[in-house]
């Protein structure tokens, strides 16, 4: 069987693979935001680029 063909047969497996990958996307970007939030200099550190300075106001 072609892998084209695995596609059409088998949409419910195609769905379930890409609820997984956004699940995970979710799960890497929240797991990000957090490891951000435990060194608050390094997070304020960001925000003294000139080009964004505004936002630490």
């Amino acid at each position: 069987m072609k892998k084209e063909d695995a596609r059409t047969l088998y949409p419910a497996a195609q769905e379930k693979k890409r609820k997984t990958a956004i699940r995970l996307l979710k799960h890497k970007a929240l797991s990000h935001l957090r490891k951000l939030q435990k060194p608050p200099k390094r997070v304020a550190s960001y925000f003294q680029a000139g080009s964004i300075q505004y936002a630490a106001v």
